[in-house]
This record gives C-alpha cells, sequence and structure tokens, in this order.
C-alpha cells in the first residue's frame, strides 16, 4: 500500500498546468507569494512540512509558467532548508515548532509529491523522494492492515498519543506505468 501510493505520487504525476488552475492568474498568486513573503509567513517563517509541500508545488509551477530561474532555486533551496530544519535520519519530522514533533504518514505522502514535481527538472530530486519513500515504508505501512499515520520522530514506534489510533487502509487507485514503479514496487525497502 504504501509503496504503492509512493510510486504513484513520485512517477505518475498529473501534469502541472491540469493540477495547478489557479496559476492561471499568475499576477494574482505572484502578489499573494509577494505579500506571504512580506509577513513571513513562507517561505520565509517557521518550517511546517504540509505547507511546505504545497509551496514547493508552486515555486515549481511558477518555474514551468514562467520559466524564471529564480523560482526553480527557490524550489531547491526550499528543499535544502527543510531538509536542514526537519530532516532526520529516517523521514521529515512535521514542523519547527516543540508541538510539531512526530512524522505524519500524509505530511511526507504530499512532500513526495512534491519532490516528484521538482524531480520532472531536476531529477536527482525524484531520487531523493524515492530514498524518502524507502526510509519510511516500513516502519508506517502494518501489511495487510494499513498505515499508522503518525510515528515517533525517529520512526521507532506509534506516537504515544496514536498507538491506539485504527490504522489508515489505502489502496491505489490508478495503474503503476512506468518500469521504474515495477522495479520500486518488487524490491523489498530497506
Amino acid at each position: 500500500m504504501g509503496v504503492a501510493l509512493a510510486a504513484l505520487l513520485i512517477d505518475n504525476l498529473p501534469k502541472i498546468d491540469a493540477g495547478m488552475a489557479g496559476l492561471k492568474n499568475i499576477d494574482y498568486v505572484l502578489r499573494k507569494l509577494a505579500w506571504m513573503r512580506s509577513q513571513r509567513i513562507w517561505p520565509n517563517g517557521l518550517r511546517y512540512l504540509w505547507t511546505d509541500a504545497f509551496g514547493l508545488v508552486l515555486l515549481v509551477s511558477l518555474y514551468g509558467a514562467l520559466n524564471e530561474e529564480p523560482y526553480l532555486d527557490g524550489a531547491m533551496e526550499l528543499v535544502a532548508e527543510v531538509d536542514r530544519v526537519l530532516g532526520r535520519k529516517r523521514g521529515i519530522r512535521i514542523g519547527e515548532e516543540p508541538d510539531r514533533d512526530g512524522q505524519y504518514f500524509h505530511y511526507l505522502a504530499m512532500w513526495l509529491y512534491a519532490l516528484g514535481v521538482l524531480g520532472r527538472y531536476e531529477p536527482a530530486y525524484h531520487n531523493k523522494g524515492i530514498a524518502l519513500a524507502r526510509a519510511i515504508h516500513r516502519p508506517f505501512v502494518v501489511p495487510g492492515r494499513g498505515v499508522i499515520w503518525k510515528m515517533k520522530e525517529d520512526l521507532s514506534g506509534p506516537y504515544p498519543a496514536t498507538a491506539s489510533a485504527p490504522l489508515m487502509r489505502s489502496r491505489a487507485t490508478s495503474p503503476i506505468g512506468s518500469s521504474t514503479n515495477k522495479r520500486w514496487l518488487t524490491r523489498s525497502p530497506r
């Protein structure tokens, strides 16, 4: 389940144009981004993986729409900053604030998607996403039962407050098309 989800998110991404219809009003998007920066909301505020994942997709989409290098550079700088602030030996912490500890599966899935979008232009980020998916798969996925939605920061077990929570059930609904995915799905994550 988890590997299939990661593979779908990384290799079978929808076209940026279809997924980012809001970018049709580029001036509005750029004004909002400038306002967020001036208010130190994003990308220069405290790191929060969920927001950073959406922001990464936005920056890459702006690069795709405008073909202006600063957006691609900003996207790569954002990944480096997330790695620096939130990155852990295995996985990525929820956020920078003390109460944002642990790792959420759905935050990591969104980050994998964002890395896949960036990987369209910079293939090293595609590989980074695959490495992350492999690192987090085994701790989160309970074969045949589901996915633990929140883990301790070091992935040593379920987050204490959620240890008795039911597992998330998921199923891939799209076919896995690329040969990369087929090879990834047949290997055991390490």
